[in-house]
């Protein structure tokens, strides 16, 4: 959310965060020009995005490793229904940090895979200087505004989350 905020300031970016689209990928669905779409589910879509949009320019957000598993084993979902598909079982009792450890890595693995042949670049969320490489790559108008949003949002959701853990 943090990423997508900051990219609205871009002067000449649409952009979405988790955004309805009307018709699947695949089936003529488009983004239109000029957009930053953010949404980690993307991820699940690999192969249909690169089809629909082979000469994109694609951005992995990243962010601390074990935030991110901490953030997927608080009962969602897909931690679930991975572990079902990888085991042929229900997940059991608190194994819910290792079953989202082995998902996070297997969705980092997958999409390092699809990035290594088309033009792309990392943002590390906790590296500013990252965010000022992915607006410069991409020509974003007002970036300086952009990053300075980027910061503060950032670490008004890390120092949230923060409280949230303690």
């Amino acid at each position: 959310m943090s990423f997508a905020r900051a990219c609205e300031r871009f002067s000449n970016y649409t952009v979405g965060h988790e955004s309805v689209r009307p018709t699947p990928l695949g089936t003529g669905r488009r983004y239109p020009a000029q957009h930053i779409e953010v949404n980690n589910r993307l991820s699940w879509f690999l192969g249909l995005l690169g089809k629909e949009y082979p000469d994109a320019f694609y951005v992995h957000l990243q962010r601390d490793r074990d935030a991110v598993i901490r953030s997927f084993a608080r009962g969602r979902h897909i931690i679930r229904a991975f572990h079902v598909m990888r085991h042929s079982r229900q997940l059991e009792g608190s194994a819910g940090e290792s079953v989202a450890a082995q998902y996070v890595d297997t969705v980092t693995a997958n999409i390092e895979e699809f990035l290594r042949h088309r033009q792309h670049c990392t943002v590390r969320m906790e590296n500013p200087d990252s965010f000022t490489a992915f607006a410069e790559a991409i020509g974003a108008g007002n970036a300086g505004a952009a990053l300075s949003d980027f910061k503060t949002l950032w670490l008004n959701a890390t120092a949230s989350t923060d409280q949230r853990s303690s």
